[in-house]
């Protein structure tokens, strides 16, 4: 698949190494050779989950390149009934062994319309060979529990917590190399309570020129804002109640 012309991070965090020996392992061609002589599917899954901004969608992004260099084929968002009845077997024409990544974010969507084609695809009887998938979600509770516990449909289920300090300067000052890095640590350190979203967005408005007087105002406006739409929620709750 091709890829924009984003910049892809790397992030040296723990979640980010546990993910990478997973890659790893997958692409290792002697535990591949032991899993088929076992008469066991070549194929391996990885469920992220935690709260919007923790960096799961940059976590697997950081992982393409290695993905790549195996001379996998990458798929990011693609139809699930179109992998099956065509793509997979289109590529098993030309090579019967070359690995193949599905990459779902908003993982909990996919499974809401699409339920017995994911369940085909990771643990069905006609389930392709060579096989990873990566889905992320901020909703795990939305991910059945017969879907997520179960080490035969994914091998690592794994919660993403917020991004260290230094891995979002690290985050920042990778993507944002052409910005001080004294600035970058003020701008980490303004969003610090905030999704990594935020954090990219006022490095944007640092390129475009704004102040960090006029970031700290924006930044102050998503607070009352987000504040005011708190106080509405409570209040409908109450008269819920009533």
């Amino acid at each position: 698949t091709s890829i924009s012309n984003e910049r892809l991070i790397d992030l040296d965090t723990d979640p980010a190494q546990r993910i990478q020996r997973e890659i790893d392992r997958f692409f290792d061609p002697i535990i591949t050779e032991r899993l088929m002589a076992a008469g066991l599917k070549h194929r391996r899954a990885i469920l992220l989950y935690g709260p919007a901004g923790t960096g799961k969608t940059s976590l697997v992004r950081g992982m393409f390149p290695s993905m790549m260099a195996y001379n996998a084929v990458v798929l990011l968002e693609p139809d699930i009934s179109a992998v099956i009845s065509r793509i997979i077997p289109a590529i098993r024409l030309t090579d019967t062994q070359r690995p193949v990544v599905l990459i779902f974010d908003e993982f909990h969507s996919v499974i809401s319309h699409s339920m017995a084609r994911v369940l085909q695809l990771l643990d069905g009887l006609q389930s392709p060979e060579h096989m990873m998938f990566i889905g992320t979600t901020n909703y795990i509770n939305r991910v059945p529990k017969h879907l997520r516990a179960r080490p035969s449909r994914f091998s690592l289920t794994l919660e993403i917590d917020k991004l260290p300090r230094s891995a979002r300067v690290q985050f920042a000052a990778s993507k944002y190399s052409m910005l001080d890095m004294e600035l970058i640590e003020q701008l980490v350190d303004l969003t610090d309570t905030l999704a990594l979203d935020y954090l990219e967005e006022v490095c944007r408005l640092s390129l475009t020129g704004d102040s960090i007087g006029e970031i700290e105002a924006r930044l102050a406006a998503i607070d009352t804002r987000d504040a005011v739409m708190r106080a509405n929620e409570e209040d409908k709750e109450d008269e819920e109640e009533w």
